[in-house]
This record gives C-alpha cells, structure tokens and sequence, in this order.
C-alpha cells in the first residue's frame, strides 16, 4: 500500500511539474502570436510616424493609403494646412482635411505606447501639417527654380 501512495504521489508530481513547465512556456508563445506588424507612412523620404496593421488591413497597405492621402491633400493648395481637424468618433479619433479623412486613430493603435487616442492624434496631426508644408515649398516654383540654378557636378 506505501509502495501505491508513493507512486500515486510521484504520478501527481510529475503531473504538475508538466502543468508548471506548459503555463510557464504559454506566455513566451502567447508574446511571439501577438507581435505587432507596423509600416511608416513615408512623405518625400520623411518618415513621419509608423501604424500598425490588422490581418484584414496589413500595416503596410494601411500606411501607403494613409500616405496617398496626405500626398493628395498637400497637391491641392486650396487646403490650407492649418484647416486640418481632429474629429472625435467612438471608436477613432479621425484627422480630417474638410470631409475627407486622412487617417483614424484607433485603441489598437496606442495600446503600447500607453498613450490616449487625443494625444496620439494631436501628434500625428502636427507631422501632418508640417509634412503639407514641407511638400508645398519643395515644389514651390522658387524651389524648383534653386534646383535649376544650382550645377549638378
């Protein structure tokens, strides 16, 4: 009967020693599933900040969209740079150029940076507007005419 109990014993030991190394190897997996994909929205070689991706909408798509869309809105110079909003949603927080979005901010979105969506927007919302401007005197006619006048060796 000892020698039972004492393979009994061994048996549940060895049981949960198992459960033990499972749960302690469960976060480092857990970690590696959730890695966060993200892309720079890129301007005239200017990064200007990176977002993340979903599987339906992958960081990389997301950024090159968002990039059009600022690229679109600082061609037109009837948007004045200083005209771009914050537009709280409920689930986003929109930068707007009139009715046209140009990016959301979601949850996702400052989820590791520990930050609100508002402070976060409000950052990508200055690199946006400087982003315009810049775009705009780089294709200034005075711009143009500097990169003309100056020899290329």
């Amino acid at each position: 009967m000892r020698h039972v109990v004492s393979v009994l014993i061994l048996f549940c030991a060895a049981l949960s020693g198992q459960g033990l190394a499972a749960q302690a190897e469960a976060p480092a997996a857990i970690a590696s599933e959730q890695a966060i994909e993200t892309a720079p929205v890129v301007i005239d070689d200017m990064t200007l900040f990176s977002v993340r991706g979903i599987q339906a909408f992958p960081a990389e798509e997301r950024a090159g969209a968002i990039a059009d869309r600022i690229k679109k809105i600082a061609a037109d110079r009837n948007i004045p740079p200083a005209s771009l909003t914050l537009a709280e949603a409920e689930y986003s927080t929109d930068i707007m150029a009139g009715d046209k979005r140009i990016v959301s901010i979601h949850d996702f979105d400052t989820a590791f940076d520990r930050i609100s969506r508002e402070i976060l927007a409000k950052a990508y919302l200055a690199k946006i507007k400087s982003s315009i401007e810049k775009y705009r005197q780089d294709r200034s006619p005075e711009s143009l005419a500097e990169e003309q006048a100056i020899p290329s060796w």
